[in-house]
């Protein structure tokens, strides 16, 4: 090859040269930060959204079950009204101590606190005294040959069903408040707003 030759290919020969490493990324791997703030966004209103939500349950959950309470607390007084009648009707014709603890307890269930702790307390010894004078048998076999007496006993039966009732839609709505306290979202904001679980009533 020619000295002429030689310069005429390393002229023509193509040329590379070193170039620096890119810094530009693929599009694909950058996180889409419209979509992130719009997450953050959408999340930043949905926590309190469900908070109250969860809190206005519980409120009406818990209005609920004394609602019902209020129910079950006007047939116990309307038992008492009647046992105090009949404690009047029997201070003659009964033994003076049967009376005086028919009395006792309707006294010490209607001074007890109106909620249904004080109920299951105060409520079985008064039905027991109950039952225990209408078993009563003084004489002239009352209280199957007298009208009025009879009149008490069947007011008794009726307000007994009446409390049972009541007391069973008690209970469905202290089931219906557990339920939500025992739930996660519900039970976390129950927790923090101080929420307590209610007493069932014992039928």
């Amino acid at each position: 090859m020619t000295p002429w030759r030689a310069a005429t290919w390393i002229v023509r020969a193509p040329v590379t040269l070193p170039t620096a490493p890119s810094t530009r990324t693929d599009p694909t791997d950058v996180p889409d930060v419209q979509n992130a703030v719009a997450v953050v966004v959408v999340l930043a209103a949905l926590v309190p959204g469900v908070w109250w939500v969860s809190h206005t349950r519980l409120v009406d959950a818990r209005t609920d079950v004394d609602d019902s309470w209020a129910d079950v607390d006007t047939e116990l007084h309307r038992r008492y009204t009647i046992v105090e009648q009949l404690a009047d009707s029997l201070h003659d014709t009964t033994d003076p101590e049967l009376v005086a603890e028919l009395t006792r307890r309707r006294d010490d269930a209607l001074d007890a606190p109106r909620n249904p702790e004080a109920a299951n307390e105060f409520e079985p010894p008064l039905v027991a005294a109950i039952d225990r004078a209408l078993a009563a048998r003084p004489a002239g076999a009352w209280p199957f040959d007298d009208e009025n007496h009879a009149a008490l006993a069947d007011r008794l039966a009726t307000v007994d069903d009446r409390i049972a009732l009541a007391g069973s839609f008690y209970n469905t709505r202290v089931g219906q408040l557990d339920r939500r306290l025992d739930a996660f979202v519900s039970g976390f904001v129950a927790r923090r707003h101080g929420f307590d679980r209610a007493q069932c009533f014992g039928l």
